[in-house]
């Protein structure tokens, strides 16, 4: 009874221990409960056979006693009958002696009986038990195989939380990384609008302080008393002329001119005039620019001043006139200018190259591009030098 209590707590504390101390202790239980299993078998192996021995005892004692007795009993017959049949008495106690091995044998039958009858019912025990053993055992081991199944079910799960927090952290240092790199871009693109900004502001204040430095060098006499060139008056006409003609629905340009469909041309009336103005600007461009008109097939290099004849018969003055101011512009301000004659057709575009010296004077090459309206192109190219008032004119070697 204190094995069976012994074994009851120690499945009972096996039941109720933390699922964490299942591993270790668990085993140490199941050893002591196979052991005192081990322990209660034996002593009830030694109980069986001390009863057994106990049983043959008794038998052995009594046999002597009833032999004790026979021998008395034949004794008494000896000295009673000396005459008498000693053949019936030998076998009956033959017959008796016979009598006692088959009592002692149906009892040790009995006995063996008994004895594999009690075999086999512990064998059952044992097996019941041990089959609950094994069930306990193996329950045991499918919870910590589940509990193992879900440690790493977990660490799967935590796993993945962590790719997905680690995405979710890269993607958000990236979009900061995009919103930096996006407002640095932006704040160089301000930087970049505003110094041009700033250089145009610059270059048109240059533009108006060198036109009023001009105007009071041009109304002004020099130290030596030479009266200077007039300049055409300060207030001048400017008409936008649109990209597509207005006069003459069969005009055609070069396919170069494609290139220059989308900016606006400017018209100064002031040098269509028949008055003086006009003869005056028709003076300058023959000493300015002159040359041959190309074909429509890429056109030839004109060197100004040079070669007048076959431009001024394709040119009137009016052409001229806007060429030459098309000209003063583009080296004043810096920036290309697009002149047109809306009664003739002819258009053309002038650009101021870079600065370079030559001898002790600062000069800059003119490029020049003039659209007819038959498809001809003319390009020419002027080198013009500031002489020491700051004025522009063209050179003497080109």
């Amino acid at each position: 009874m204190r094995l069976k209590t012994l074994a009851a707590s120690c499945l009972l504390s096996t039941a109720i221990v933390a699922p964490g101390l299942l591993l270790a202790p668990s085993a140490y239980a199941a050893d002591a409960v196979v052991t005192s299993f081990e322990q209660e078998r034996q002593e009830r192996r030694e109980a069986r056979q001390e009863r057994r021995r106990e049983a043959r005892g008794d038998q052995q004692r009594e046999r002597r006693r009833e032999g004790r007795g026979d021998r008395g009993e034949r004794r008494e017959g000896a000295r009673g009958g000396r005459g008498g049949n000693r053949e019936e008495g030998r076998q009956e106690r033959r017959r008796e002696a016979r009598g006692d091995r088959g009592e002692r044998r149906e009892g040790r039958r009995d006995a063996r009986r008994e004895d594999r009858r009690e075999d086999r019912r512990d064998a059952r025990r044992e097996n019941r038990r041990d089959d609950r053993r094994d069930a306990r055992r193996e329950d045991r081991r499918e919870g910590r195989r589940e509990a193992r199944r879900e440690d790493r079910r977990e660490v799967r799960r935590e796993v993945r939380r962590e790719i997905r927090q680690d995405a979710r952290r890269d993607a958000r240092r990236e979009y900061r990384r995009d919103v930096r790199r996006e407002a640095r871009r932006e704040y160089r693109r301000d930087v970049r609008r505003e110094a041009r900004r700033e250089y145009r502001r610059d270059v048109r204040r240059d533009a108006r302080r060198d036109y009023r430095r001009d105007q009071r060098r041009y109304y002004n006499h020099d130290r030596r008393g030479h009266h200077r060139y007039n300049p055409p008056p300060r207030r001048v006409v400017h008409y936008s002329v649109n990209h597509r003609p207005s006069y003459g629905r069969n005009w055609r340009y070069h396919d170069r001119y494609r290139h220059y469909n989308s900016h606006q041309f400017y018209y100064t009336d002031q040098f269509c005039r028949t008055d003086g103005d006009a003869l005056i600007a028709g003076a300058l461009i023959g000493a300015l620019f002159g040359g041959a008109l190309g074909d429509g097939d890429g056109g030839a290099y004109l060197a100004g001043g040079l070669i007048g004849a076959g431009l001024g018969a394709s040119l009137n003055d009016c052409d001229r006139g806007q060429y030459r101011y098309g000209l003063h512009s583009a080296f004043v301000t810096d920036q290309p200018y697009y002149w047109a004659n809306p009664y003739s057709g002819v258009r053309g575009v002038v650009r101021a190259g870079d600065y370079h010296s030559w001898g002790p004077r600062q000069c800059r090459w003119g490029d020049a591009e003039i659209f007819l309206p038959n498809g001809q192109i003319s390009y020419d190219r002027v080198r013009m030098c500031q002489d020491s008032y700051g004025r522009w004119e063209v050179a003497r070697r080109q």
